[in-house]
């Protein structure tokens, strides 16, 4: 797993009561290509940084996967950005 944005400018929330952090939406790749998704650290395993959830298809090229993440709204919070991200994901499989 291959992660385009810093960690120390990454945004996280936690969630559930077992304290799992999870990151906003960022540019990823693995084997079989560059998406937007989500990393957790793992509180179970001594705070292993792993992959959380893919929002996106996959991708050729880092830009591509750029461009599908969700344009900041000044007017929204991280939590209203994030779910937006999940929507749009959600409704670009759907038309796939």
């Amino acid at each position: 797993m291959k992660i385009l944005k810093k960690m120390e400018e990454i945004k996280w929330q936690t969630v559930g009561h077992l304290g799992l952090k999870v990151s906003e939406s960022i540019v990823m790749q693995s084997a079989a290509g560059w998406y937007v998704g989500a990393i957790c650290i793992d509180p179970d395993c001594d705070g292993l940084i792993e992959p959380y959830d893919r929002f996106t298809h996959y991708v050729a090229t880092p830009e591509e996967a750029e461009r599908m993440l969700p344009e900041p709204d000044p007017e929204l919070s991280d939590d209203q950005i994030d779910k937006l991200a999940h929507q749009a994901a959600a409704d670009a499989e759907v038309g796939e």
